[in-house]
């Protein structure tokens, strides 16, 4: 019998982009799967439309917005009461192909050294230009970059490869890996938790593989308002200090401050230029508080952008 997966989505307030992501699920032809949506203190109807849509699906509501990390953990938590081999932790704005498990599971059964597995990611609605392949780590302004980012696919990342991280956009990840490293860390809120995971099971020697055949495509920081939005620039600053102070040495840290120093200068010159500037400076106070590992309040982030 094939391994089982539970599938995890986890939403918060975009009931569109998990209703068209789910239909994307009803599609795979894996024979051993269960989805479980997760929805992260929505105040819209989605609880509602999912409900009525996909019946079959099992949902479980949180009191409120606990981030990515703290609200995967509560599906992750069922899906091991549930005897879930494997964990597919998949946001909602995302549609995957149909072999995407197929794939992804045969990859990670042919070795017992394989603990994360991930797919090749596209940007949603461009058929061939990349997201994603895998991503790896260099300290820099963003501290990690995945691989082939932005890049048109012409074959060049048609390879099985053992890489740094896999995107938490899509990752596959073994039940007894977790059960040896333990759950995301809640204390990064959104962003970094996938890669701070994948060090923990490469401490544990575990394999961080992508396979390529395995495909889906991703709406790109849809829940944090984009990649030039402040509250995305918030989150980015904040998780980037907290997992340099996790992992990262003297030379690390001359990068990753070199480099934040041009990119500050940057977007300080753009404020000028084009008088934007709260991407900036929510960045700024986002690195201020993840020096101090401040709690994310993210509704007060959201009403004070």
């Amino acid at each position: 019998m094939s391994p089982k997966v539970v599938i995890i989505v986890l939403n918060w307030n975009r009931k569109q982009d998990s209703l068209k992501c789910l239909r994307s699920l009803q599609q795979i032809e894996y024979p051993n799967y269960e989805v479980l949506f997760v929805d992260n203190g929505s105040d819209d109807d989605s609880v509602a439309c999912v409900s009525r849509q996909f019946p079959e699906i099992h949902i479980i509501k949180n009191h409120k917005n606990l981030g990515y990390a703290e609200g995967n953990n509560v599906g992750i938590r069922w899906a091991l009461e549930k005897d879930a081999d494997y964990i597919f932790l998949l946001n909602n704005d995302t549609i995957v192909d149909r072999n995407i498990l197929n794939c992804l599971v045969s990859a990670s059964e042919q070795n017992r050294e394989i603990g994360i597995v991930g797919p090749k990611i596209y940007y949603s609605g461009a058929k061939n230009r990349l997201y994603s392949a895998g991503g790896n780590i260099n300290f820099r302004e963003f501290v990690v970059k995945p691989k082939g980012y932005n890049q048109e696919d012409r074959g060049q990342f048609d390879e099985i490869a053992e890489v740094d991280f896999i995107v938490g956009c899509g990752l596959l990840i073994k039940r007894k890996v977790i059960e040896e490293i333990g759950l995301l860390d809640p204390i990064y809120f959104s962003y970094f938790e996938d890669v701070d995971w994948c060090i923990r099971a490469k401490d544990r020697e575990y394999k961080i593989i992508y396979v390529p055949k395995a495909k889906m495509w991703h709406r790109v920081a849809a829940s944090s308002g984009g990649n030039d939005s402040p509250q995305w620039n918030y989150l980015m600053g904040r998780s980037a200090v907290i997992f340099m102070s996790k992992y990262g040495n003297l030379l690390n840290w001359l990068k990753f401050i070199t480099f934040l120093s041009a990119e500050i200068l940057w977007g300080i010159f753009k404020n000028v230029l084009f008088h934007r500037q709260k991407p900036i400076l929510s960045k700024i106070r986002g690195l201020r508080d993840g020096f101090f590992q401040k709690q994310v309040n993210y509704e007060k982030l959201k009403n004070d952008y």
